[in-house]
């Protein structure tokens, strides 16, 4: 097994964040891994062709801590705050 993984957080259009929001709720998901297929993830998903190609119910979180490129998210600090801050 291979590959590179690359920090682009700060690159990602906010289409791609509300459209992660209507996934995860379709797929009744807090916490999901969803795997978009697209040309430039700087691009609104209007202006390009883009696909789901997976909705991971139990991501890869580690792959965010050492990135091939780019820096370290803090992806399980995101998720605590966000369990802390729910109101069910």
């Amino acid at each position: 097994m291979g590959g590179e993984t690359s920090d682009v957080l700060n690159k990602v259009h906010n289409d791609f964040q509300k459209i992660g929001k209507k996934v995860a709720i379709a797929t009744g998901k807090y916490l999901c891994g969803i795997d978009i297929i697209c040309k430039d993830i700087s691009k609104s998903l209007k202006k390009q062709k883009c696909n789901i190609l997976e909705v991971n119910g139990k991501p890869d979180l580690t792959i965010h801590y050492n990135p091939t490129y780019g820096r370290t998210q803090d992806v399980v600090k995101e998720i605590l705050n966000f369990i802390v801050t729910l109101k069910i």
